[in-house]
Formats: structure tokens, sequence, C-alpha cells
């Protein structure tokens, strides 16, 4: 049936496939057919892994993308988000088989907010790819390994407002 709603209407502004159980990798392909898709949520579907974001790569329109609690996304998909230029919103928390895939969206320079917390694998290491998203407004790292090494190149985001570092490994040094 997603192949029926990307042929029927290519230019589908929005779709919530949110708490999908059956959501699969080739369910999503279906969705590449939606050119004009705008905004889109499988969040908390576990059938949604990295060969599912492959997928998305042909949805140059996309703006909000929502993958949370996706927990079989492993990073390496993310390198299909990366070429997706009009992005502002991207959502991974709770992905906790999430490892080193952040450093794709360091590519992203118009991403508005980035949710990665909960992230058992986010270290510091992820937040070093960040330097060039200069348009981070909100940036979501709580409970994950960021350390005080990966307080640096956050305070290199200018236009930074909002930034959740709850639960993290980091000292008073570091905050100066």
């Amino acid at each position: 049936w997603l192949r029926v709603l990307g042929v029927a209407a290519p230019n589908r502004l929005a779709v919530n496939l949110s708490r999908c159980q059956a959501r699969t990798s080739h369910g999503c392909t279906s969705l590449a057919a939606c050119i004009g898709l705008r905004r889109l949520d499988v969040s908390e579907s576990p059938g949604v892994d990295d060969d599912a974001l492959a997928a998305v790569e042909s949805m140059s329109r996309l703006t909000h993308l929502n993958c949370a609690g996706c927990i079989n996304i492993r990073g390496t998909g993310l390198k299909y988000v990366a070429g997706l230029t009009n992005l502002r919103y991207v959502n991974v928390e709770r992905c906790n088989a999430l490892t080193g895939g952040l450093k794709f969206l360091g590519q992203l320079t118009e991403l508005a907010r980035l949710d990665a917390g909960w992230c058992n694998h986010v270290d510091s290491t992820d937040v070093c790819a960040f330097a060039g998203l200069q348009n981070l407004k909100h940036l979501t790292l709580a409970r994950t390994q960021v350390t005080a090494a990966g307080v640096a190149p956050i305070g290199q985001l200018s236009a930074l407002e909002t930034l959740h570092l709850a639960g993290c490994r980091i000292t008073d040094v570091a905050c100066f």
C-alpha cells in the first residue's frame, strides 16, 4: 500500500508512519516515489534500519526526518541522509545501535535542530563533525557518552540557542 501512496500522491507533504511494527526497508523504498515529501516520521518503528534510510536519499525536498527510537539504525544509513540539503530537523533519539553515523550529518549546513539524546554509543568524536552546522539552534545530546572533549566543538556553533547535555560526563572545567 505504500507504493500506491507514493504513486497516487507523489507531492504529499507529510507522512507519519510512527510505531508501525511491520515497517521494513522494502516498505520505505516504496515511499521513494513521494518526491515532494517534506516531513517523514518513522519513529518507534523497529523495522526501520540503515537499509530503509537509503530510500530517503531520493527525497530531496525533505525538511524534517524523525527516526527516534528506531533501534536498528546503526549509523551507516545516515550517509544517505547527508545529501538532503533541505533538512532542518533530524531526530535520532533513542537509536541505541547508532555508532559513528552522526559524522554524516555534519554536512547538513541548513540543519537547525538535531536530537541525538539517549544514544548509548554517541560520544565526543561524533560531535567533532558538527563544526559546519552553523545554522544549528537546538542540539540534544543528553545521556550520551559525550565528555568535556566534545564541548569545545559545540562552543563553535554560533547560532546555538539550546543545548541539552543532561546526564553526560562533563566536568565543570568544560563549562568555562
